[in-house]
């Protein structure tokens, strides 16, 4: 019996055309800030003399303020300036070294309420050779609150275990004394039991 030849299938692939999406320079710009407001962490970009020049929404009520109040100004026009100097050493660091940096940090919002953050930056230099800090906040307050409090508990416990063993040692030690003291008085007394000995009161 003859084989019959089984042909391979065709696949026929229908040709595509490529869809150029062309949008101007204001509809681009307009995408830009929808997509970065669109971010539930805080996302801030400063320029070389460490002025906001960018912030989403995210950013502006983790602060307590508007945007144009905060457009142009920099950390020390509204944080302490202990906390103000970190944030400038970390961004200066960035600026000339060029190498992203991750740091956890103490963050005082408009209410006075200080939180704990980890801030990750990231230069970017633009056509015209401009540098920019891109920095991403995430509040890790809850979790520093909760390893905080597991820190002071683990010391406290710590701190009790060391009382009752150093109790126990005392105790320990004190009835090894005892003891000792015993020994001691029943040697003496042994000693003025023997003949030759003067008779004295026995030691108790």
């Amino acid at each position: 019996m003859k084989k019959q030849k089984i042909e391979p299938k065709k696949v026929f692939r229908g040709k595509t055309s490529p869809v150029a999406a062309v949008v101007s320079p204001e509809e681009n710009s307009s995408f830009f800030r929808n997509v970065v407001n669109s971010i539930a962490d805080p996302v801030f970009v400063k320029d070389r003399a460490h002025r906001w020049v960018f912030l989403n929404r995210a950013y502006c009520r983790f602060m307590g303020f508007d945007l144009k109040e905060l457009l142009g100004r920099t950390d020390y026009d509204y944080f302490p300036a202990e906390e103000a100097g970190v944030f400038y050493e970390q961004d200066e660091a960035v600026f000339e070294s060029g190498r992203s940096n991750i740091n956890e940090e103490e963050f005082t919002d408009r209410q006075g309420i200080t939180h704990t953050i980890v801030t990750k930056k990231t230069l970017y230099i633009d056509e015209q050779g401009r540098k920019f800090i891109v920095g991403v906040i995430r509040n890790i307050s809850d979790h520093a609150r909760a390893r905080n409090e597991r820190l002071r508990r683990n010391k406290a416990e710590s701190a009790l275990s060391s009382v009752s063993q150093s109790r126990a040692e005392a105790e320990l030690y004190g009835a090894h004394l005892e003891r000792t003291v015993q020994t001691l008085r029943r040697e003496v007394n042994e000693l003025r039991r023997r003949p030759g000995s003067a008779r004295k009161k026995p030691v108790s």
